[in-house]
């Protein structure tokens, strides 16, 4: 009976690494085009930014995830928010913001990178709805009272 399985000398592969080979290239596939997304994203919404205010948000976002992990709380949030300033950095070609992206994603599965994902499109989606103002040090910052809910009187109100 014929060996199916692949080994160095037969190159065809099997079944199971073909459909491996898709799931990965899937994801790969939608890593880019959210990281793309979010630059056109940062490009339409951040018009004057520049790249020193978005690597001070870089800087802000990572001592967020380093209390959040310090703290023993959940950092992925943190994570999704630092994947998403390196996708804004990308308008720029920032080696640091490629680099912390690929640290970031080195050694993770199929299955932790569509996590991940899965937290930026969520964050993603409040960024979208949120007012955005811009401090006197370059970086933004949403507006925190507007995310808050309104009450009847239409004032806003702690969350």
């Amino acid at each position: 009976m014929e060996n199916t399985e692949n080994t160095e000398n037969n190159s065809i592969p099997t079944a199971r690494e073909e459909a491996q080979a898709t799931i990965i290239n899937a994801v790969r596939h939608r890593l880019e085009r959210t990281l793309d997304e979010i630059k056109d994203w940062n490009i339409e919404t951040f018009p004057d930014a520049n790249q020193s205010g978005q690597l001070m948000k870089l800087e802000e976002e990572l001592h967020e995830y380093v209390d959040a992990h310090d703290k023993g709380e959940n950092s992925d949030k943190e994570l999704a928010d630092i994947m998403i300033v390196c996708a804004g950095l990308r308008r720029w070609d920032s080696l640091v913001g490629q680099h912390i992206l690929a640290m970031i994603l080195a050694g993770a599965n199929a299955s932790q990178v569509n996590t991940l994902l899965d937290l930026v499109d969520n964050k993603m989606a409040k960024n979208r709805a949120r007012v955005w103002l811009k401090d006197g040090d370059g970086k933004y910052h949403h507006d925190v009272k507007l995310d808050e809910p309104a009450n009847a009187n239409g004032e806003n109100t702690p969350a």
